[in-house]
């Protein structure tokens, strides 16, 4: 499960036909997302590759 807004860079990666290689070292990445993967590079790179659920808002 990952949060909305990472669900959307991926969305927005894979449409402008980048590599996850790109995704992660993507100079105009936000902030949030830059924290969300330094916390959870695995998670990113599992969600990246095999899909994902977003969580549910709270």
């Amino acid at each position: 499960m990952i949060p909305d807004y990472v669900a959307e860079y991926i969305e927005h990666m894979k449409s402008s036909h980048r590599d996850i290689l790109e995704a992660i070292h993507y100079w105009l990445r936000t902030s949030d997302i830059d924290e969300y993967m330094e916390d959870n590079s695995e998670t990113f790179a599992r969600a990246w590759l095999d899909g994902y659920v977003v969580e549910a808002e709270k």
